[in-house]
């Protein structure tokens, strides 16, 4: 006997609110244990504006930026670079593979350790650390 499976499409739609908590989570404590931020484009950031929060906002608007995320023990190892393109992947593997984080940051209940999730997949396409 075949076995049956069914499977459908879902449509997500992707805010800024969460692309700031996955930047925010993961950078301000649930990924501090592994990444290293060498260098960070500020120019076009404004006077009082936190790192995180400016971060967040070229990433979701800026289909060029590129955030380079280095190895906290070993600050010259590039772990990977963080894009626009790479955070929607990150949604789509978190969807795939680590369903619980998924739905914790689409309802607003992430945390540090999903926020941490997310991020890794964002640099490196797969969990590494954690």
């Amino acid at each position: 006997m075949k076995t049956k499976t069914l499977s459908f499409t879902a449509k997500h739609h992707i805010t800024y609110d969460h692309f700031e908590s996955v930047i925010v989570g993961a950078l301000e404590g649930g990924s501090n244990y592994w990444y290293f931020l060498n260098e960070i484009d500020r120019s076009k950031k404004e006077k009082d504006q936190p790192i995180t929060e400016y971060l967040s906002q070229r990433l979701f608007n800026d289909p060029f930026y590129k955030l380079n995320i280095y190895d906290a023990e070993n600050p010259d190892e590039l772990l990977g670079t963080v894009t626009q393109k790479s955070m929607l992947n990150a949604f789509k593997l978190a969807f795939e593979k680590y369903p619980n984080h998924y739905h914790d940051l689409m309802e607003g209940q992430d945390d540090c350790v999903t926020a941490d999730v997310f991020f890794q997949l964002a640099v490196m396409g797969e969990v590494i650390f954690g």
